[in-house]
């Protein structure tokens, strides 16, 4: 699909950049209201997710409580970072 970028402004290149990622790589967008400012997350779109792709670990979390969960996110997002969060998360 060819998108076309006429407006070359700064917001009408993250439109189009918005635009294209989620119409050709399926990304879901959201916007800044929905995110968790205590943890700089969308808490909802994130149980969605692990929800729809790990139920063991989704109903693991709802047992000891979505708070606990992202206590324990947050401290090792700031303790590791996010890349090397990401390359363990990868690993499983």
């Amino acid at each position: 699909m060819a998108f076309q970028f006429t407006d070359t402004s700064e917001i009408g290149f993250q439109k189009f950049i918005t635009n294209y990622l989620v119409s050709e790589h399926k990304y879901v967008e959201t916007i800044s209201s929905e995110f968790d400012r205590e943890f700089s997350v969308n808490t909802q779109q994130l149980l969605s997710f692990i929800k729809a792709t790990q139920i063991e670990a989704y109903e693991f979390i709802q047992q000891k409580g979505e708070r606990s969960f992202l206590v324990r996110l947050d401290e090792k997002l700031k303790s590791d970072g996010v890349m090397k969060f990401t390359q363990r998360c990868q690993a499983f």
